[in-house]
């Protein structure tokens, strides 16, 4: 919720048009933006992939949305005020759909190949990989003195949030799936909600 609200006047500003403002992606929103800096920057060699670096660009995010919600103020609060009911409805949704793949992650540990184990050892590593390196791209954990050069930018969203928490991987890896799930829907119930609203208006 934090890195939403955070995100919010940032989306706020770029989408005006929209009857949501963009509050829907505002999570996935946090993520990818401090992960693709982050990401960018070490790229170049510059140990940005760290507690540390990605408390410095969400110190950015924050002085840059900061800036932005006090400019637009009296609109923003002006929205908060009106749409209020609109905002909490995204929020439970997401809780919901949270929570009710935690309950599918209980029931069944392993989504892929029951009998096999399928992609799960081979995904858990390059999680590892991508949470351990510190520059890219990060090493690759089948192939010794390789790197991993496809695939694995989605490792790198999610990973923001395991990092700036310390989570532990093995434990943020349970919480991964219900947290996509999630944003997912959000995602999928904002289009559908600015689309039926400008079909309205």
């Amino acid at each position: 919720i934090l890195l939403g609200m955070i995100t919010f006047p940032l989306l706020f500003t770029a989408f005006p048009m929209l009857a949501d403002r963009g509050y829907g992606f505002a999570k996935i929103m946090g993520m990818l933006l401090i992960g693709w800096i982050a990401w960018f920057a070490s790229n170049f060699r510059v140990p940005m992939w760290s507690q540390t670096g990605l408390l410095i660009v969400l110190l950015a995010l924050v002085m840059l949305s900061a800036y932005l919600a006090y400019v637009r103020r009296i609109e923003l609060t002006t929205f908060i005020q009106a749409h209020w009911q609109r905002l909490l409805t995204i929020e439970i949704l997401s809780l919901i759909l949270f929570v009710a793949f935690i309950f599918v992650r209980l029931s069944n540990p392993d989504l892929w190949h029951h009998p096999m184990g399928g992609e799960k050892p081979m995904d858990f590593a390059y999680f590892n990989a991508v949470l351990r390196t510190t520059v890219f791209p990060a090493y690759d954990p089948w192939f010794a003195g390789g790197n991993i050069n496809y695939y694995y930018f989605g490792y790198v969203i999610v990973g923001v949030p395991t990092l700036l928490l310390k989570i532990v991987p093995s434990f943020a890896y349970n919480l991964i799936v219900p947290t996509i799930f999630s944003v997912t829907g959000m995602g999928a119930f904002s289009v559908a909600f600015n689309i039926v609203a400008a079909w309205s208006s």
